[in-house]
């Protein structure tokens, strides 16, 4: 118990040193929405990089995630998520279908294509767990992650919060797919107990 309130400790401490340091400049240089939503989007990525360093500490020590922390986890990611998509300020509605964006490497582009495959690299989890869990095959799971992206972006450019863009979903369908791959060979490599 004492081992576990002291990786809770470190953790609050490297979160918030991260947080300080480069995702609070991340989010106030990329994130275009309302100042509520800047503020939820901030706990959010606070809250979620402790769990994240918790997380890991916790693997580090013991190769296992309790139930509660794995719920606390997807339930903050999910919800950032969810403002970071849709809680930016209404916008003209727009299709980019320029696949050469993804090789546009000027400042904020090339950290915009960052953010667009790392945020979705969590939803990999749910995806090897859908294969995993319910034996659905590899291409039912790409099936439902490309209609998923598309999906999204839809609901952006029909609810005027942003635009209908190829490259994001490129780069969303990647990131989930890479987390999928990492989640599928985390579990192999370190034999990780089932929560």
């Amino acid at each position: 118990m004492l081992g576990m309130l002291l990786q809770l400790v470190a953790s609050v401490i490297l979160g918030f040193g991260v947080n300080y340091v480069v995702t609070s400049e991340i989010i106030v240089s990329v994130f275009g929405g309302s100042q509520q939503a800047y503020m939820i989007v901030s706990i959010l990525a606070l809250i979620i990089q402790i769990f994240v360093i918790f997380i890991i500490m916790r693997l580090i020590v013991s190769k296992r995630i309790n139930k509660p922390t794995l719920i606390a986890i997807s339930v903050a990611y999910v919800s950032m998520l969810i403002v970071l998509l849709f809680g930016r300020v209404v916008m003209e509605p727009t299709f980019n279908f320029n696949l050469g964006y993804l090789f546009d490497f000027s400042g904020m582009n090339v950290m915009q294509n960052l953010l667009n495959f790392m945020f979705f690299i969590p939803l990999g989890w749910f995806a090897c767990t859908l294969n995993q869990r319910y034996a659905v095959s590899l291409p039912i799971v790409i099936a439902c992650v490309v209609a998923s992206v598309i999906g999204i972006e839809l609901i952006q450019y029909f609810s005027l919060r942003g635009i209908f863009d190829i490259v994001d979903i490129v780069l969303n369908v990647a990131g989930i797919m890479s987390g999928y791959y990492l989640t599928r060979y985390t579990i192999q490599t370190l034999r990780l107990k089932k929560v």
